[in-house]
C-alpha cells in the first residue's frame, strides 16, 4: 500500500514537473516573442529616423549647392572671364558637375535651347531628324506646331488645325512645354527625346555654343565632333568656335551666356536620392523694386 501510495505521489510530482516546465517554456516563447517585436520595432522606427534624417540632409545639400550656383552665376562674367572666371568644370550645356560628394548639378542655358513657343522652323525639323524621326513626321510636327499656337484657323502645308484634334487647337502661345505633346506628329518616345531640348522660357537669341548635341549638329549640319570634344575637354572658346564652324555674333545669334538658365541638382544621401529642377531668370543688376532671381518654375 505504502509503495502504490508512493508511486501515486511521484507520478503527481513528474506531471507538476511537466506542467511546471511547459509553463516555463511558454513564457520563454512569449518573452522571445515580445524581445523579437521589441527589436524589429525598435529597428523599424531606427530606420524611419535614418531616412527622415537622410532626406534632411539630402534637402540641406540641395539648397548648399543651390545657394552656391546661384553666388557662381550672379558674381561671374562667363566661363571664358580672366577676371571673374567660373569655377572649374562649370558649364552651360547641362554635363554634370560635382558640387560635393552627394550632389551633381546641371545648368544648360536656354539660350541653346529651341523655344516650343517661336521655334526656328528648319533648325527643329533638323533636330527632329537627328533625333530619328522621318522627314515628313519632322515637318509635320513643326508645321503643326506654328499652327497650334497661330490665331487663324488656315492650315499649313502639313500642319494641322480644328478638326485635326478631339480638343484644340489652342490658338496662342504655349504656356506649359508638356502641352507640345498633343501637337501632330508627336509619338511618346520622339517627346522622351525632344523633350529636354525645348523650353518655354527663352532667351531673346540662339547660342549654339551651349546648345545639345541633337540641336548643334543640326544647326552645323555636320557631326561636330571636333566641337564637342572641345567643349567637353572644356577648352571651347568663342574664338575656336568660330574658326571651326565660320559662326560669329550676328542678328539671333550671340555666342555669349544669356540670364536664364534650366539648373537640375542632384543629391544622393544614404537612402535618399533627391532632385530638383528649376528654370531660374537672373538679373545681378536689378534695381530696389525687382527681385535679382527669378525663378520661372520649379518643381522636386
Amino acid at each position: 500500500m505504502n509503495t502504490f501510495c508512493a508511486h501515486i505521489s511521484s507520478v503527481k510530482i513528474i506531471r507538476q514537473r511537466g506542467i511546471a516546465l511547459l509553463q516555463v517554456l511558454l513564457i520563454s516563447s512569449i518573452i522571445s516573442i515580445l524581445a523579437l517585436f521589441f527589436t524589429l520595432t525598435a529597428r523599424q522606427q531606427l530606420s524611419v529616423a535614418t531616412l527622415a534624417n537622410d532626406r534632411v540632409n539630402a534637402e540641406l545639400l540641395v539648397r548648399t549647392a543651390e545657394s552656391k550656383v546661384m553666388f557662381e552665376l550672379m558674381t561671374k562674367e562667363s566661363a571664358t572671364s580672366e577676371l571673374y572666371p567660373m569655377p572649374k568644370g562649370y558649364n552651360f550645356y547641362a554635363n554634370p558637375i560635382s558640387i560635393d560628394e552627394y550632389t551633381k548639378v546641371e545648368i544648360q542655358d536656354v539660350a541653346g535651347l529651341l523655344s516650343v513657343q517661336y521655334p526656328d522652323h528648319t533648325l527643329l525639323t533638323k533636330t527632329l531628324e537627328r533625333l530619328g524621326a522621318s522627314s515628313d513626321i519632322a515637318v509635320q510636327f513643326t508645321d503643326s506646331l506654328a499652327d497650334w499656337q497661330d490665331a487663324d484657323d488656315l492650315k499649313r502645308l502639313n500642319g494641322a488645325e480644328k478638326g485635326d484634334y478631339p480638343l484644340g487647337p489652342r490658338n496662342a502661345t504655349i504656356s506649359l512645354k508638356s502641352e507640345a505633346a498633343l501637337v501632330k506628329g508627336m509619338t511618346p518616345l520622339l517627346w522622351k527625346q525632344v523633350s529636354p531640348l525645348l523650353t518655354v522660357p527663352r532667351a531673346n537669341y540662339f547660342n549654339p555654343m551651349v546648345a545639345p548635341s541633337p540641336i548643334l549638329k543640326a544647326f552645323l549640319n555636320s557631326d561636330a565632333q571636333d566641337i564637342l570634344r572641345l567643349r567637353e575637354e572644356g577648352r571651347l572658346t568663342r574664338s575656336e568656335f568660330s574658326q571651326l564652324t565660320g559662326v560669329y555674333d550676328q542678328e539671333g545669334i550671340i555666342l555669349s551666356k544669356s540670364d536664364i538658365f534650366r539648373v537640375k541638382i542632384k543629391v544622393h544621401y544614404g537612402a535618399v536620392e533627391l532632385t530638383k529642377t528649376a528654370t531660374l531668370k537672373l538679373d545681378p543688376y536689378a534695381l530696389e523694386d525687382r527681385s535679382v532671381i527669378d525663378g520661372v518654375n520649379s518643381k522636386w
